[in-house]
């Protein structure tokens, strides 16, 4: 076994989106946020349009049946209106992080016994192996955890015997951490 393993590879659209569930967590904790916020922005959306209904209706002496009907239409079309607006916002997001990964570009892992750096075409990232807290693999690959963030390395980018390199990782880790 050598101390320095080199991998490279090209990110796909795929391996954006594994990398990116695997290296931010906390994205899926804003998720749920911004669930939980846009259920109240609903709420406040169909308080303020039932109350906008009612006010027209009296003011405009539009009778009983609009007096019923408006505010629960109004009600209805800006809870729908929040949730269009939630919706489109959270997909900006996500492709603007699926941007930063590129799929296309070259990406760059070296692990020695010093820890691991990664290098793509707008960051570089070097920490030892003390930082590093898990390495988990699955039959996507392999993520290597450091606190809160986590590095997907898909599994065709472990070379031709990715169960062999993913305990190579494991065994420079476990050495040297």
């Amino acid at each position: 076994m050598t101390d320095t393993l080199t991998l490279n590879y090209t990110v796909d659209e795929a391996s954006a989106r594994d990398m990116l569930d695997g290296m931010m967590p906390a994205p899926a904790a804003m998720q749920r946020l911004s669930k939980a916020a846009s259920v109240s922005l609903s709420a406040i959306a169909m308080i303020i349009g039932m109350l906008t209904g009612f006010a027209i209706s009296f003011y405009a002496g539009l009778g009983e049946i609009a007096f019923s009907i408006l505010p629960i239409g109004l009600g209805l079309g800006c809870v729908v209106a929040c949730y269009v607006w939630a919706r489109r916002v959270n997909r900006q997001v996500r492709q603007s992080q699926i941007d930063v990964m590129r799929p296309g570009s070259p990406v760059s892992y070296i692990f020695d016994t010093s820890g691991l750096s990664l290098k793509t075409w707008c960051q570089q990232w070097q920490t030892s192996w003390a930082g590093v807290t898990e390495i988990r693999t699955s039959d996507k690959g392999l993520v290597i955890m450091c606190g809160l963030v986590g590095f997907a390395i898909p599994r065709d980018a472990l070379g031709d015997h990715p169960d062999a390199t993913s305990t190579q990782i494991t065994n420079l880790w476990t050495q040297h951490k």
